[in-house]
């Protein structure tokens, strides 16, 4: 059993938290939540290149990326015709060291239809290889790397398990995608970190919970994008927000507003309340 030197403790210093992304802390298990077509998908391969390339093109977010490195990106869900047009509608915002850049530091595996189970011995090694010196691993989608009872707490709490010790092991973060549940969709509770679909193990054992939303009625109603009139109803499905539901390191960051733009590409903007006559920011550059 591994045990801590708890007088060294006392009185060293520890090193300074290597966050990934603002209070998703490196070497721990983090969800992204989101009800279907949403576009948690395209963030997290926004997100993926963001990390993975230190040019400043890279990082279509909005959101802060202390530091860069490699990025595994399981996707178990898309065709390869779909990731890769995600991929194209990305690269025409890239010059070529930007691409480049994000090529070298990327590793993208299109598994919809392969065998994956990161239950099972053979592959759980696979995973380990692939994942050693990676500084975040992405799962996409959780419900399709295993093949347990979602709503089984306990299942649910030996699955985040495993994504634990490939966490330890390679000292990456792992980030899953997964999907928020209908009833708290419909409630408008897709903000919170319990509206993750299935057993509450899923997220009380994850440190770290991104939520992704739909614009809500009253949402379109009560912000305006610089004109000062509101979003309005025919606009609103074009609109998302990215919160923190859930964090245990680090200072609670503010919500992050996205507008789609061609591809799918998900654009930070900021939005007002339609009483404030200040325009809209755009938080990073686009042509």
């Amino acid at each position: 059993m591994p045990t801590m030197d708890i007088l060294a403790a006392f009185s060293t210093e520890p090193p300074p938290q290597d966050f990934i992304l603002p209070g998703f802390l490196a070497g721990t298990v983090g969800a992204l939540i989101a009800p279907g077509s949403t576009g948690k998908s395209m963030l997290a391969l926004q997100l993926a290149c963001a990390i993975a390339s230190d040019q400043p093109q890279a990082n279509t977010t909005g959101l802060d990326i202390p530091r860069h490195g490699g990025v595994l990106y399981l996707n178990l869900e898309d065709p390869p015709g779909e990731i890769q047009r995600r991929l194209h509608a990305l690269g025409s915002r890239f010059d070529l060291l930007t691409r480049e850049s994000i090529a070298d530091s990327l590793t993208l595996s299109a598994r919809m239809g392969v065998a994956t189970d990161i239950m099972n011995r053979q592959f759980m090694r696979t995973l380990l290889k692939a994942a050693a010196g990676q500084r975040l691993i992405i799962i996409d989608t959780l419900s399709r790397c295993h093949g347990l009872d979602e709503n089984d707490n306990g299942a649910m709490s030996r699955l985040v398990a495993r994504l634990e010790h490939v966490v330890r092991e390679s000292g990456a973060g792992l980030l899953y995608l997964h999907h928020t549940s209908k009833a708290a969709a419909l409630a408008g509770q897709g903000n919170l970190a319990q509206a993750a679909r299935g057993a509450s193990a899923l997220i009380d054992n994850a440190r770290w919970c991104g939520n992704l939303m739909k614009m809500t009625p009253e949402e379109a109603t009560a912000l305006t994008q610089g004109s000062g009139l509101p979003i309005g109803e025919k606009r609103r499905g074009f609109f998302v927000k990215y919160e923190i539901g859930k964090q245990n390191y680090g200072q609670v960051q503010q919500s992050q507003w996205y507008e789609r733009a061609d591809g799918g590409i998900l654009k930070p903007v900021t939005l007002d309340g339609t009483s404030k006559k200040s325009s809209a920011v755009k938080k990073s550059e686009w042509k």
